[in-house]
């Protein structure tokens, strides 16, 4: 977990071993977020697109949401599926988006070492705006086959924000403090941003393009 090279909100490297999980291969788009909206509902963000608009955003992430309402879809769809449905902890999010398992070792960004605009959503790619979930598929995926990690959209993270070493007590959903978003977005210069990047954003936060994906353990 972590870099000793890496920014400074990264530091130190530590070890760490998680119990096997599994993570969705995209982010939640705006269409699985709406269907949540509507068998539950919940009332549409008041920033989001007119309902009769969606199918047009249908494969781009949701966008701009709070850390609460993704939560709340979680807890929503683990209902309907019968499993534990959860935002990812930021040591499952890096372990998806950088560890190599085959090479044992870990990379800087889901495809490798060097930064390639071609790879992903950033500042670098001139598109300025959210991008469908599966526009990077392969060419920007991690070891894992797992996609657009890095770019689009920032993804909140189960964890609060505290200084390395890692621990477990930062999953508690109820404890205040600004959440970890990891991952960039399409506002994020690629060059100078990692995917070891902490972002951190109070739960509230609605105005930058962060999303979310899930995991089920």
């Amino acid at each position: 977990m972590g870099d000793d090279f890496g920014p400074r909100e990264a530091r130190p490297a530590h070890d760490l071993t998680l119990p096997t999980f599994r993570c969705s291969r995209f982010p939640i788009t705006a269409l699985e977020f709406a269907t949540y909206l509507a068998a539950t509902g919940r009332s549409m963000p008041s920033h989001w697109p007119h309902p009769l608009r969606w199918l047009e955003h249908a494969h781009d992430p949701v966008a701009r949401l709070g850390w609460r309402d993704a939560l709340r879809y979680c807890e929503w769809l683990g209902q309907q599926v019968g499993c534990q449905v959860s935002l990812p902890t930021e040591p499952q999010w890096e372990k998806a988006a950088l560890w190599d398992a085959e090479r044992g070792i870990k990379r800087i960004y889901p495809w490798g070492y060097d930064f390639d605009p071609a790879c992903c959503n950033v500042v670098e790619s001139l598109i300025d705006g959210v991008t469908p979930v599966d526009a990077y598929r392969t060419m920007g995926d991690s070891a894992y086959g797992v996609s657009d990690l890095f770019g689009n959209v920032a993804e909140w993270t189960l964890s609060r924000f505290t200084p390395y070493p890692y621990e477990d007590k930062r999953h508690d959903t109820n404890l205040m403090g600004y959440r970890v978003v990891r991952g960039g977005s399409y506002q994020s210069e690629g060059k100078w941003t990692t995917a070891l990047h902490r972002g951190y954003f109070s739960p509230d936060e609605t105005r930058y393009p962060i999303g979310f994906r899930i995991v089920v353990i």
